[in-house]
């Protein structure tokens, strides 16, 4: 059928302007957000004048107001829609909505107003929740599948467990995708609350998920996860559960460090040399302007601890030079230090680890 009339005036009007789109066939500013007549061209180019156009394109926000692939309007409820999916991704808590700077940017670069931050948890989150599950559904559908849960505590002390899953394939591509499933609070670490974890996750992934594609269940090694795994196996025969290697070079760690005790109380003493002491640490940077401060490792970060090893094999002299010009009645931590330091077995178990 071929276009009216008043169409065809419509789409040459749009081609050469795109701050007007068809809607309903009827011309309409997409920087103002209102309908404009276009029975004759004056109306058109009055509408351009005004003030509020003439601000609206300065500020160049008709990309925000329109899709330019597809002519399609996008409104307010697009925009915060959007807006909480940015900000769910990149890890902006949407309590920063209630932040006047953020509020008055979005009013100043754009033709929306700022959602607040009870409609996007309420609303928009729910419904970006459910299409990032429908896309996880579709890009693991009909694909062997791994599976890992690790437990941790926040902030306060509760509880937490994540579960990641991805996709058993040599295509390099496809292997490399991880998607996280799952987070809930646990009321305790246990193997019976990781089990049902673990069956919560997979239901998560909707009625018509074949569980049998699970083959692989990787955990860390406390004896929890193990338990839970033994269970899980007893409905799941075709899981295997593996132990993250990462986990067993840890205790690898843990083992040398705890045969290795004058090292441990060398890097505790001088840890507690420099911690809330300014003038030490100027006094440091004074004297070794090109070496960094001692490491400060944390037992449970795997790795810290061989790190910190590595940096007083390197620069175990410049320490001795620096605690020569600490006076032992400071504190007790730099009259432990120089007496370490003063053993000559420690510099020689410092470079076998560190070679080792």
């Amino acid at each position: 059928m071929p276009k009216s009339r008043k169409l065809v005036k419509l789409e040459k009007i749009i081609s050469e302007n795109k701050d007007f789109t068809i809607k309903d066939e009827k011309l309409f500013c997409v920087l103002c957000k209102k309908e404009v007549s276009f029975e004759k061209m004056f109306f058109i180019e009055q509408h351009i004048r005004g003030k509020k156009h003439s601000i609206l394109k300065a500020n160049h926000v008709e990309d925000v107001a329109l899709d330019p692939g597809n002519h399609h309007l996008i409104t307010q409820d697009d925009f915060a829609k959007d807006l909480c999916k940015m900000m769910a991704t990149t890890d902006i808590p949407l309590y920063k909505l209630r932040n006047d700077n953020f509020t008055s940017f979005i009013r100043k670069h754009t033709p929306f107003t700022a959602p607040s931050e009870t409609n996007l948890r309420d609303v928009h989150l729910k419904s970006i929740y459910v299409e990032t599950m429908d896309s996880i559904r579709e890009q693991i559908r009909g694909e062997y599948l791994w599976i890992s849960i690790d437990e941790t505590t926040d902030s306060v002390g509760r509880y937490v467990a994540n579960a990641v899953m991805g996709v058993l394939s040599f295509n390099h591509d496809v292997a490399k995708k991880r998607f996280l499933i799952n987070t809930s609070q646990l009321e305790k670490a246990d193997s019976s609350n990781i089990a049902r974890f673990f069956e919560h996750s997979l239901n998560a992934l909707g009625n018509d998920f074949n569980k049998d594609k699970v083959l692989l269940f990787v955990t860390d090694a406390a004896p929890y996860m193990k338990k839970a795994a033994k269970a899980i196996k007893t409905f799941y025969p075709k899981i295997t559960h593996v132990t993250c290697i990462a986990h067993a070079l840890h205790r690898v760690c843990e083992e040398i460090r705890s045969n290795f005790g004058k090292i441990n109380s060398l890097i505790a003493s001088v840890k507690r040399t420099f911690v809330k002491c300014p003038s030490r640490v100027q006094t440091f940077k004074a004297m070794m302007p090109n070496i960094e401060l001692p490491p400060e490792p944390v037992i449970t970060r795997w790795g810290t601890w061989l790190c910190a090893v590595q940096y007083y094999a390197k620069n175990f002299q410049s320490i001795v030079e620096v605690f020569e010009q600490f006076h032992e009645d400071e504190s007790a931590a730099i009259r432990e230090t120089k007496e370490l330091l003063q053993n000559k077995q420690l510099k020689a178990n410092l470079v076998n680890i560190f070679l080792t």
